[in-house]
């Protein structure tokens, strides 16, 4: 006689962070919370302070390995990508932040446990043209800008999961 048994298990896809870092995709130095609704995509927003003023980006990001140690990611996103703060010593001050859409690349490094990661990104921002305009007229006024603008942006992120999912 064979008897053969099968025991199906759900698994809980779903997983949510929270992390603090700087960079784009958590508004300049501040907050960021995800939630993946499945393993490889996640949908964001962050929140933050970039020296000029408070800011947010809302975005996806797709992950190409989960559940590895180091996870290549992928992502899109709107919100802040640029800012332009002038003090011009008698205490009057210029700040504007600029928003638009940005791309990026980079990696999560998983923690032993699982449940946290570290996150390290490279953005392609695509900066407005009502940035491109104040930034050029005020480099002709004699502003110098330093550093000068760079044309792709870095983050750095602590995250750990609050729900769902620990170790994929």
């Amino acid at each position: 006689m064979f008897i053969a048994s099968t025991r199906a298990i759900a698994q809980n896809e779903q997983k949510t962070l929270l992390g603090i870092g700087a960079g784009l995709d958590y508004g300049g130095l501040g907050i960021k919370a995800e939630f993946q609704p499945i393993r490889h995509l996640g949908a964001f927003a962050g929140f933050g302070y970039n020296f000029a003023s408070a800011a947010y980006n809302a975005g996806l990001s797709f992950k190409l390995l989960p559940g590895k140690k180091i996870c290549p990611t992928l992502v899109a996103m709107y919100g802040y990508n640029a800012a332009i703060k002038l003090d011009y010593g008698n205490g009057e001050r210029h700040a504007k932040t600029y928003y638009g859409p940005s791309v990026g690349a980079g990696i999560e490094t998983l923690t032993r446990d699982g449940k946290k990661n570290w996150t390290f990104e490279i953005f392609v921002p695509f900066r407005s043209s009502a940035f491109h305009t104040e930034y050029d007229a005020l480099k002709d006024a004699g502003v110098e800008f330093n550093p000068d603008i760079l044309p792709v942006t870095f983050t750095i992120g602590y995250n750990f999961s609050i729900g769902g999912r620990t170790n994929d």
